[in-house]
């Protein structure tokens, strides 16, 4: 049985995920996090779910491929198709929106390692009602891409501004400060089409995108001056 690398991406959820004794790979698609998991024993067995039973006829051959056992297959959605709380669970490439709705199920409360492809604000505002902490997040380039991966845990945590994960759990590494920089110039571009509008509405978008600029220009500078 020879191992297989993961993307740098799916690497750092493994990472963040840890060892586990039953670990829920929520939209698990091709397999490969749920083998790689088993086979470096960072989890005794896995429930791999998906919706779609195309994805999970693939997952499945892949294991049988790599010789792992371990592995319940179910076709379903979301925590609808895991039979138990698990001890972890992760749940990637994604909508934060659609992890959201996922994550109020009354078997989301264990350790969680999330990756939203978009609205991670409203990720965040889920986690924050539904009684989570963030305890990590780490944000990845890759491909020119950049993805925040979020390690979460039951229990309270205070309110925060819901368009950046709290500094202070935030790994700010060179990935991090890219990507502020990056929101920042997509920030940026949407306060000068805001004002181009010359309306009320424009108006209060611009002084909103210009608030959530300062925000982000006094975090680079605090990360960069460390």
């Amino acid at each position: 049985m020879n191992n297989f690398s993961l993307s740098p991406r799916m690497k750092w959820v493994a990472d963040l995920l840890g060892k586990n004794d039953t670990v829920a790979d929520i939209g698990c698609d091709h397999g490969k996090l749920s083998v790689y998991l088993l086979q470096n024993n960072l989890a005794k067995s896995v429930i791999a779910t998906d919706i779609s039973a195309e994805s999970l006829e693939k997952a499945k051959k892949l294991a049988e491929k790599e010789g792992i056992e371990g592995i319940s297959f179910f076709v379903g959605d979301g925590f609808d198709a895991v039979n138990k709380t698990p001890d972890a669970a992760v749940i990637c490439g994604m909508g934060g929106d659609v992890i959201a709705k996922i994550i109020a199920h009354p078997r989301a409360q264990t350790r969680l390692v999330l990756q939203p492809m978009k609205d991670s604000d409203i990720l965040f505002q889920a986690l924050f009602d539904y009684g989570f902490s963030i305890e990590k997040e780490k944000i990845v380039r890759e491909d020119n891409r950049f993805y925040e991966i979020i390690l979460a845990v039951p229990g309270k945590m205070e309110k925060f501004d819901f368009s950046l994960a709290p500094l202070d759990k935030m790994i700010c590494d060179c990935d991090a400060v890219a990507f502020f920089k990056h929101k920042k110039s997509v920030l940026q571009k949407a306060f000068s089409s805001a004002q181009n509008t010359k309306s009320d509405r424009g108006n209060a978008r611009a002084k909103e995108l210009k608030e959530r600029i300062s925000v982000l220009e006094r975090v680079i500078t605090d990360v960069e001056g460390k």
